[in-house]
């Protein structure tokens, strides 16, 4: 439906044979507002299909209701801005009397923020190349990607900014050409705004102070215009003042014993400090994401990229020169920096469409056969986008989590505790995600944003470091547990789909803690009482022991002697155990209950 709304009027009437070579104004702002409209539609719709989120999204929510008052967490290694953007969403959820975990007032105030993504994105692109078929083309093939698609539909970091970014050059472009105060202002603005958003973003100003000297002697500049690059410079510092100490108040919930000028210094060792567990994040990143997923940034765009590039440094405008050397910057980091996922790229798509609208406009002067394959690669482009939209149809984006913990008191009628080891996962229905993308489709949830979420307070919860941490000894009636064997992600050597190199005996449970009794019968011990046939986590009386998973009612008796360390076996015995409410492995959620199968006795 897309690609036939947006190709189908570049037929000539007259030419049916031939592409028309041009459209007038009118047509194209038509073409541009259905494009817009459509997009626009699907994120309403996705407000209502999309009741999940990814850990960067509950890790923001966390902290819009920790501003609130609402919540005793908070994450200091989480930029501010967003959270605080959240605030008023966090307000009305909770006005509107809502499930704890529902995300969807988030996702509307998501969904605007980026509908004035596309739309800042055009005008700015028609001010800068002005409205032409070529300049839709570019726009289309490099916005309305597959990676878009992805993530807009979630509160992300990565999409909306690159307006904010591309406006940040335009910016700098246009006060080397004719200083003025109030550029230079909003440039300070959108400077202290992005890296508020998220750290990455900094390197934007990083960009734009490298990049003018060299662009400056690359046109052998005069001096008036070096003294309006020493403005940015000055821009550039007074930036990065404001922000340095806006992070330092804003970090006063987590490192609030230490002086303000350091927290942020903190903030990025604590950042850095992750993974070390696994050998650091170069050993747990794929190096070669983006490369491999190329396909996801539009095949239109990726084809025509590094022409575009060519054709901007060597003969576009100094603008484009600048977009062209601050791609090449950008793209270049974060391929050195170690943390890697396929998103973390997709703030340069206002970017490609700048870059892609020269070379469309050269290629659209020539045959009219590359005319046709143009349109023909958008359309493939176009196919592959509405295929990553319309997932999200699946019950699965609606109501996984929900279901999940659905067995969770609110926190005035809780008298247990929350317990949980290793964070939850639950993995998305797809066949196909992208190649080496360690989180692509897995979500993870963590104790902070339920405990959060529910307004459970100390005491109500009870944080273990594995789940083989847990162990009849700290777990009491009337708890709840959330066991999971491990937090899934991909790990090398990666290969193609979505579950495929994830831990095949992955499974996670939420149970409540209960009394039951072990009958002896032949081979082991067999579940008597209240709840005969259900699933149990029996657990361990000492520690380092892994509890063991029943669906069946019966204890094996060499698991019933690793369990409880018996020398000899009794006839009846009476042990704690969670009675399972809800479990999940690779191939998503149930609800337990009674189970027929035989011989499933395993640890989790």
């Amino acid at each position: 439906m897309l690609a036939r709304l947006l190709l189908g009027q570049l037929w000539s009437i007259n030419c049916p044979m031939r592409i028309a070579l041009e459209m007038s104004p009118t047509q194209v702002r038509l073409m541009a507002v259905t494009l817009i409209s459509l997009v626009g539609a699907w994120l309403a719709w996705s407000v209502f299909q999309v009741n999940i989120e990814f850990d960067d999204g509950y890790a923001t929510l966390t902290n819009a209701r920790f501003r609130l008052g609402l919540s005793e967490h908070f994450y200091s290694n989480r930029a501010p801005l967003m959270a605080l953007l959240m605030v008023p969403a966090e307000v009305l959820k909770n006005s509107l009397g809502l499930h704890p975990m529902d995300v969807r007032v988030a996702h509307a105030l998501t969904a605007l923020l980026h509908l004035a993504y596309l739309i800042g994105t055009w005008f700015l692109l028609v001010r800068v190349h002005g409205r032409d078929l070529c300049a839709l083309l570019a726009y289309a093939a490099a916005l309305t990607t597959p990676v878009f698609f992805s993530y807009a539909p979630f509160l992300s970091h990565d999409l909306f900014p690159g307006i904010l970014a591309l406006w940040m050059v335009y910016l700098a472009d246009r006060h080397l050409q004719a200083p003025r105060l109030r550029h230079w202002m909003l440039l300070v603005v959108l400077g202290t705004i992005l890296a508020m958003i998220k750290q990455t973003f900094a390197l934007v100003w990083l960009a734009i102070v490298i990049l003018t000297p060299m662009l400056l002697l690359l046109q052998r500049a005069k001096s008036d215009q070096w003294r309006a690059a020493a403005g940015l410079f000055a821009a550039a510092a007074t930036s990065g003042i404001i922000t340095w100490f806006a992070y330092g108040a804003a970090l006063a919930p987590g490192f609030g014993n230490e002086p303000l000028w350091l927290r942020p210094w903190l903030q990025i060792s604590l950042v850095s400090s992750n993974y070390a567990s696994e050998g650091g994040a170069w050993a747990a990143f794929y190096p070669w994401v983006y490369v491999q997923n190329l396909w996801a940034y539009g095949i239109l765009t990726m084809m025509l990229i590094v022409p575009g590039l060519a054709l901007a440094i060597w003969k576009g405008t100094q603008l484009e020169r600048l977009v062209a050397l601050f791609w090449l910057f950008m793209v270049l980091c974060l391929h050195l920096t170690p943390y890697k996922e396929v998103r973390y790229l997709a703030f340069l798509a206002p970017f490609n469409a700048v870059l892609l609208v020269p070379i469309l406009r050269r290629v659209w002067q020539e045959r009219a056969f590359y005319r046709g394959v143009v349109l023909s690669v958008t359309a493939i482009g176009l196919a592959l986008s509405a295929a990553e939209a319309q997932r999200i149809r699946d019950s699965y984006y609606a109501h996984v989590i929900s279901d999940f913990l659905e067995p969770l008191p609110i926190h005035d009628a809780f008298q247990g505790r929350l317990i949980i080891g290793a964070p939850l996962s639950f993995v998305s229905p797809e066949g196909q995600a992208y190649y080496g993308d360690r989180y692509h489709r897995i979500t993870h949830l963590t104790l902070n944003p339920i405990v959060s979420a529910y307004g459970y307070r100390t005491g109500h919860y009870l944080q273990l470091d594995h789940v083989r941490n847990i162990n009849a000894s700290v777990v009491r009636p009337g708890d709840i547990g959330l066991l999971a064997s491990g937090a899934l992600g991909r790990v090398e050597p990666f290969v193609r789909g979505n579950r495929q190199g994830l831990a095949s005996d992955f499974v996670q449970v939420l149970g409540v803690a209960e009394i039951i009794t072990l009958q002896r019968e032949p081979g082991g011990y067999r579940v008597t009482g209240n709840h005969d046939g259900d699933t149990y986590v029996v657990l361990a009386t000492s520690e380092d022991t892994l509890p063991s998973l029943l669906s069946n009612g019966h204890l094996d008796e060499s698991d019933a002697r690793r369990l409880f360390a018996w020398v000899e076996l009794p006839a009846q015995v009476e042990v704690i155990a969670f009675r399972v409410l809800r479990r999940c492995n690779l191939g998503g959620c149930t609800r337990s209950g009674p189970s027929s199968t035989a011989g499933d006795s395993h640890s989790p």
